[in-house]
């Protein structure tokens, strides 16, 4: 009985170790080969002397682009001795489509207090309010501003233009203390009713 049950148990060994009848019959095929890099020679020489100035070329004219804060509607030059510091507006659009920005701006000038300035800034036109130097100043505009309708507008930061501070003219104010009395303006007594 031992020998028919180890016969059984060869059987089924070499059954289970034997090539299936489909199986593949050639050799696995090798990876293609990788392209092998190409070796610059070390012997040409260089002339390091090159100075791309004095190729003596014609202006190139960008007048189609420019930066964002030279195609501003508003204010492209210094505006009667104002300056240009870091500050916030407040952004109502940003697309691709100019003229949807055109309209926007133009609703924008009816709507708001505010400065309103277009920029293209590829690739997307961009129309932002204000001037503010204080970010809680511009987030009252943006308030304002969601509330007719631009739900999309938020505080950037940008570079905006300030107007020069005029120191008030204090050469002829004299604090009362160092006034006689007669020389203090007259105060009328309130009269009982």
């Amino acid at each position: 009985m031992t020998h028919v049950l180890l016969l059984i148990f060869s059987l089924c060994l070499l059954i289970g170790c034997a090539r299936p009848l489909g199986g593949p019959k050639q050799p696995a095929e090798a990876p293609p080969e990788r392209p092998q890099p190409i070796e610059e020679p070390s012997t040409i020489p260089q002339n390091e002397d090159f100075d791309p100035l004095s190729l003596n070329d014609d202006e190139i004219n960008f007048s189609g682009f420019s930066d964002t804060a030279a195609t501003a509607t508003e204010s492209p030059a210094s505006p009667s001795g104002s300056r240009q510091t870091s500050g916030f507006r407040v952004q109502i659009f940003a697309g691709a489509d100019e003229q949807s920005a055109r309209m926007v701006e133009e609703e924008a000038r009816g709507e708001f207090d505010a400065r309103v300035y277009l920029s293209y800034d590829p690739p997307n036109y961009k129309v932002r309010l204000g001037d503010f130097s204080e970010r809680n100043e511009a987030d009252k505009i943006r308030q304002d501003a969601y509330r007719k309708g631009y739900r999309d507008a938020w505080v950037v930061p940008d570079q905006i233009w300030v107007e020069p501070r005029v120191a008030a003219d204090t050469t002829n104010i004299v604090p009362d203390t160092l006034r006689t009395p007669e020389e203090l303006p007259e105060t009328q007594e309130p009269t009982p009713q």
